[in-house]
């Protein structure tokens, strides 16, 4: 299945599945061959979209094509299950990984309160990836918590810390206010979130980009406002993208 990423410069691209293998072994160290490669992540800086708006280029001019897959819940495995996945796939010439930091609110147990452990599991995961030769986007908000029929990680369930009727903590009662930036409680507390993560991996080597929803049907507003504060935030500038599922066949172009 192929993923369409819109980038807040309006920008689209797709991840191909069809690649030349000498262009694998660029982002590897290889001692006589393809098949014994010794993952690691070059040091070329911060990724970026080259200026033509089409393609995935480092700070340093290198190209970089990614071959992979979302695994957006790798969090819930065990530390050696997690080493495993990594290695596996690496030695397969998977470069890219998009995972999730929660599929609900979680990790943030409360408004502005983190699971260390769970960050703990990121962390992890995050220093694993670039000692296996593997970029990631990581994605930090799921918009399906707010539907109300998503068990206890939807809107009206027992880890929606954002709503005021299961949670005093919460900032609204109203799913709606997650969406704008209106609701001045609300949008303070998205905005602690995203700082809270940025500021936590921003230089982490193996930080391809910040996907900032999933599944987005945030409001232009929102997606402003929010790709401004994260750029403000972010001292290398990662790419940041937005995920859209709105039923739109953008046909396979790549669109400015």
């Amino acid at each position: 299945m192929i993923r369409f990423y819109r980038f807040a410069l309006m920008a689209a691209v797709f991840f191909s599945a069809s690649i030349d293998r000498s262009v694998i072994k660029s982002s590897f160290q290889s001692d006589t061959s393809i098949e014994r490669l010794v993952p690691r992540i070059p040091d070329h800086g911060t990724l970026h979209i080259d200026k033509n708006g089409r393609y995935f280029v480092f700070e340093d001019g290198t190209p970089y094509i990614p071959i992979g897959l979302n695994r957006f819940h790798l969090y819930r495995e065990s530390d050696h299950v997690i080493d495993s996945m990594l290695e596996k796939w690496s030695s397969h010439g998977i470069n890219y990984l998009r995972i999730w930091v929660g599929i609900g609110a979680d990790p943030e147990i409360s408004v502005g309160r983190f699971d260390e452990e769970r960050m703990r599991k990121l962390d992890y995961i995050i220093k694993r990836s670039y000692e296996n030769g593997i970029y990631l986007s990581v994605c930090f908000w799921n918009e399906n918590s707010l539907k109300s029929d998503n068990g206890d990680w939807g809107w009206n369930g027992s880890q929606q810390i954002y709503n005021l009727a299961n949670n005093p903590m919460g900032t609204t009662n109203n799913a709606d206010d997650l969406k704008d930036v209106n609701h001045t409680a609300t949008w303070k507390a998205m905005k602690e979130r995203y700082v809270y993560f940025v500021n936590r991996w921003k230089n982490e080597p193996s930080i391809g980009m910040w996907d900032i929803v999933n599944d987005s049907k945030k409001s232009e507003a929102w997606k402003a406002q929010m790709f401004d504060f994260v750029r403000m935030t972010d001292d290398n500038q990662h790419i940041i993208t937005f995920q859209y599922n709105t039923g739109v066949d953008l046909g396979g172009r790549l669109v400015h």
